[in-house]
């Protein structure tokens, strides 16, 4: 059986979406709100969306949880690191102008490079890993419409399932941690309806991306 790999060929094509997609407007302001609000990483926000748009479907559950297990020490080193820079940073002897004029300082820039070379490592962990399970568990091949063929409707559907995937299993391992009273299920309940609005618009900003794109 030939290997079946995610649409794009190779890790260039799902590195150069990550950096194209995440200037778009918004993009950035939603990504970080989930991620420091909600707990989630964007390196695999960045890859379901990715996977959504170039294979028009659903990743398999069971995989997904693997991937999130796979590459947990990537997220926490990255996350360590962007602790570091941040608190570092605000302790830099720079005035209040150039803070809020957002000029470029050496140091600054250095550390911002090392953390986005710390998360191309884990986005190529995330591609290697589904490569490997492709492989590994012989998945047969589905098929799927030629992206110039699918719908906005299909197409916002299947990134914003992905991603709610994501979100409900994070959920799932906070309530099994934290225990299960009322409170803390209504408090799960809660986040997971403003998530999913989060959510919903990272697959409505897809959408533009993508009718941008083509």
């Amino acid at each position: 059986m030939t290997q079946q790999q995610p649409a794009g060929s190779d890790f260039a094509s799902f590195w150069q979406f990550s950096l194209a997609f995440y200037q778009q407007p918004e993009v950035k302001t939603l990504c970080l709100k989930l991620q420091d609000d909600h707990a989630m990483n964007v390196n695999i926000l960045l890859f379901l969306l990715w996977y959504s748009l170039t294979e028009k479907k659903l990743l398999f559950p069971s995989m997904l949880v693997e991937l999130l297990e796979a590459v947990k020490g990537y997220g926490q080193q990255v996350d360590k690191f962007r602790k570091f820079r941040r608190a570092f940073i605000e302790q830099l002897l720079v005035t209040d102008a150039a803070k809020e004029s957002k000029h470029s300082h050496p140091i600054r820039d250095a550390l911002l490079n090392s953390e986005l070379l710390l998360e191309k490592e884990m986005q190529q962990a995330i591609f290697q890993f589904i490569e490997r399970q492709l492989l590994d568990k012989q998945v047969e091949p589905q098929s799927s419409k030629p992206v110039s063929n699918i719908s906005d409707i299909e197409l916002e559907f299947i990134a914003t399932e992905n991603l709610e995937q994501y979100a409900s299993q994070l959920f799932v391992n906070d309530k099994a941690t934290e225990g299960d009273s009322d409170n803390k299920t209504a408090k799960v309940n809660l986040i997971s309806l403003e998530t999913r609005r989060i959510l919903q618009q990272m697959s409505q900003s897809l959408l533009q991306f993508f009718h941008q794109s083509n």
